[in-house]
Formats: C-alpha cells, structure tokens, sequence
C-alpha cells in the first residue's frame, strides 16, 4: 500500500515522564529534488553493495549457455560463470566445421543450423494455420524463450549478415558466449549503477524519504493505523 505523494506522518514518542509528538513529511522518490535523489541512490547503492549482486537470472544465463551448446553439437558442461571458453568449445561441430571460413563457414551454418536462425512463415487462412514452403522468418529466442537466447546468439546472426574471411567457427564460438558473458556483466554493472537504482527506487520499491534524500526507516503502513493519543 502506497501512501499519497509528500504525507504527513504523526508520530508519538513515549519517553518516561511525557509524550512527544512530532510531524515527519515523506517524499517519494520522484517527488524529490535532484540533488536529495542523488543521495538516495548513493545510500541505496552502500546497501547493494554491502548485500551483494543478487543474480536471480542466474539459472536463465546457464541455460542460455546450455541450449546454445546443445544447439550447435558442442559439450554441454555449463559454468556458473563463462570465463574459461576452451572448456566449451568441444563436440561434433568443431571438428565438422573447423577448417571452413568466411561465406562457405556461412553456408555451412545455414545448411546445418538453420533451424536455429529461422523458422517457416506461419499465415491463417479460413482460421486454420498454413506454413509456408517459401518464406521463412527469424526466430526470436530459439534457445530458451527469453532474451538470453538473443545475446549468445547475436554475434552469429551478425556474420552470417555480412561474413568476414578471418572468422572461423571457434571464434565465432568464442565470440557468441563472450557476448553472453558480456551481458552478464552488463546486467550487475546496471544493478549498480546510477539509472538502474533510480529506475528501481522509482518503479519497484515502497520506500519513503526524508526531503533531505534519507530513506526512512520505519513501518509506513503500520503508522497509517496508529490512533491520536
């Protein structure tokens, strides 16, 4: 439950002769100026990182990383982390295309793999689904369903748009599961990072500030119900 934009709260505090009561105005994140966001997402970026990268898309990122494998006849022992690519480029594919480069590496992917790439045209006539025999579409995320797929991915699609003769098919292993190792980076340097806290603070978390930027600490809703004294 989300209070109404810059609230008053009372407060009462029991000390052992009297009661004290004061009036805390509470700010959402949006509501403050530029310089009290910018300590808001300086605190808010001490607690991330005191508790640490929380990577909940972890098991995604290894089964990007499996699929793609499994995909293209390599090895499918998968890392908690893709540091060590010579461990993954092993299986029938290297040794079935190790020696082709440039348009012929090219042809023999579309040949083989197509099915990785592209999928046949789907259309509805007479509201029954047809496939055509024709044209054939990209598949967005052939791996696993979600946007992992497209980052492991890419650097193939990319050559296969436009080849170049000094590619060969362990470095554009290589180069398919750095991107994803990329990514990966990418995504906890964001956690980090000045827009990604602000998207978070803004978006995603029922939290209150002081019109100084300070998060307060204490039970909002809890407050809500306090009856005057």
């Amino acid at each position: 439950m989300k209070l109404k934009p810059t609230t008053d709260i009372t407060v009462f505090i029991n000390h052992s002769t009297k009661k004290t009561m004061i009036t805390i105005k509470l700010y959402q994140f949006d509501e403050l100026s530029q310089a009290a966001q910018e300590i808001a997402i300086s605190e808010e970026r001490e607690r991330r990182e005191e508790r640490g990268f929380n990577n909940v898309w972890e098991d995604c990122q290894k089964d990007a990383a499996k699929e793609f494998l499994k995909a293209f006849d390599l090895s499918d022992s998968v890392r908690k982390r893709i540091e060590l690519y010579s461990d993954y480029i092993t299986g029938q594919a290297i040794n079935q295309g190790s020696e082709l480069v440039g348009l012929r590496l090219r042809t023999w992917l579309i040949n083989n793999y197509s099915h990785v790439f592209y999928e046949t045209k789907r259309y509805y006539k007479r509201h029954k689904a047809r496939y055509s025999k024709i044209f054939k579409v990209v598949r967005n995320f052939p791996l696993t369903g979600i946007y992992y797929d497209k980052f492991v991915l890419q650097p193939m699609r990319d050559f296969i748009t436009k080849p170049t003769e000094s590619t060969t098919l362990e470095s554009l292993l290589y180069d398919c599961l750095h991107a994803l190792d990329k990514a990966i980076e990418a995504e906890e340097q964001y956690f980090y990072s000045d827009e990604g806290i602000g998207y978070d603070l803004t978006h995603e978390y029922n939290q209150y500030y002081t019109d100084a930027g300070h998060v307060v600490e204490i039970d909002v809703e809890a407050l809500q119900d306090l009856e005057t004294v």
